[in-house]
């Protein structure tokens, strides 16, 4: 049987990670969320979650984290060495459509982002290796 859980090593847990990464971070604003991100020293992304009580219930906040985890989970991009701060929040051209679309459009807003961010990824790797050798 595999294995399918979201293991420790990929979440941010403690308020101090959490605070770290609100500062000298990097943003990304969708109308869906609002995430924040910058390199870590270790060898996996971490991710952590915030989702506000204006969003709805306890069962309708928690299928987002799960969507969010679970997008995480399955994808490649786990090992981009990125803190990764998910803050979800319903932009006003949103707020009346439904739960589905909602849904819809945050996963849409994730993917947008982690394209982006291997995007950045890329280019930084391109110019670090683009930069003249200065021992000759």
């Amino acid at each position: 049987m595999v294995d399918s859980r979201f293991e420790k090593k990929f979440r941010l847990l403690s308020a101090k990670d959490f605070s770290e990464l609100k500062v000298d971070s990097f943003s990304f604003k969708k109308p869906s969320l609002i995430i924040y991100y910058k390199k870590n020293p270790f060898n996996q992304s971490r991710i952590g979650l915030s989702v506000p009580k204006k969003l709805g219930k306890a069962h309708d906040r928690n299928r987002l984290k799960r969507l969010i985890r679970e997008f995480f989970r399955q994808s490649d991009y786990k090992f981009l060495c990125t803190d990764i701060l998910f803050v979800v929040s319903w932009n006003r051209s949103i707020i009346g459509e439904s739960q589905d679309f909602k849904e819809q459009a945050l996963l849409k807003n994730i993917d947008e982002f982690f394209v982006y961010l291997q995007r950045q990824i890329d280019r930084q790797g391109h110019q670090a290796n683009k930069q003249p050798d200065k021992s000759e």
